[in-house]
Formats: C-alpha cells, structure tokens, sequence
C-alpha cells in the first residue's frame, strides 16, 4: 500500500509542478475565477492537498479495494520479549532484513527481558 501510495504522490506532484496547473488553480481558472482576491486562497488549498497527498492517496487505493478506511498508516512495531541475546539477535536480524527488503516500509522494533524487572 505505502508503495502505491508513494507512486501516486509521485505523479501527482510530477504532473501539476510540470505543467504549473496544481488541481485548485486548474478548477480555478476553468471556471475563470481570476480574481486577485482568490489567488492566496487557491495557493493555500493547493499547498494542503501537497501536504495531505499521502493520506489522500492511501484512503483512494483504499476506497478502490474496499478495504477499512480507519485502519492505522503508521509504521508497524514488532516487541521481542525474551531473554537478552535472543531479543538482540531478533531486533537485527529483522531491522536488516527490512532495510534491505522493504526500503519504503519502515519496522519498529523493541525488545526487552521480561525476567529483568
């Protein structure tokens, strides 16, 4: 999903810097509202749609495969609790195995003994 999402982002912002149409400003002069007055107005909602682009395209792919829409977009945390070298072989052992595998994807791991109070 991030991986999409990341293509989507990237042809948004591709598409409008290229041709200098963002959407709002497009939408705002088919309509021809020209207006100086609108002009900071159109730049600041274009300027949000870039900042929320990310979110906004994760719950279209969402929408598209009818999946949840409130479900998290944040990174996932793995918690290893188990005695010190297991925990420290496991936290990099999968820290290196997602760098290399999914660079886009982020993994938190945390681990701990759950004998040392």
């Amino acid at each position: 999903e991030n991986a999409r999402a990341y293509i989507i982002v990237f042809i948004y912002i591709f598409g409008t810097v290229t041709t200098g149409f963002p959407i709002a400003r497009a939408i705002s002069e088919a309509i021809s509202v020209n207006n100086e007055n609108y002009y900071y107005l159109i730049g600041f909602i274009d300027s949000a749609i870039f900042f929320f682009m990310p979110q906004i395209a994760i719950t279209v792919i969402r929408m598209l495969e009818r999946r949840n829409l409130r479900h998290r977009m944040v990174g996932r945390t793995v918690v290893i609790g188990d005695c010190p070298w297991v925990a420290q072989s496991a936290e990099a052992f999968l820290s290196k195995i997602f760098a290399v595998s999914y660079s886009i994807a982020g993994l938190n791991v945390l681990s701990g003994n759950p004998a040392d109070h």
